[in-house]
């Protein structure tokens, strides 16, 4: 269970500094990558 929160809140700092940082391109291929990853998570 800890584990899992700890991955959760990796992957959300990511995404929070994905689409903070303006100077990346946001590649649409990216953002469903994380979407699908996100929608496996939830399924825990």
């Amino acid at each position: 269970m800890e584990e899992r929160k700890k991955v959760i809140k990796t992957i959300y700092g990511y995404i929070d500094s994905y689409f903070k940082d303006e100077t990346q391109t946001k590649s649409p291929k990216m953002v469903v990558a994380i979407s699908e990853l996100l929608k496996v998570l939830v399924k825990f």
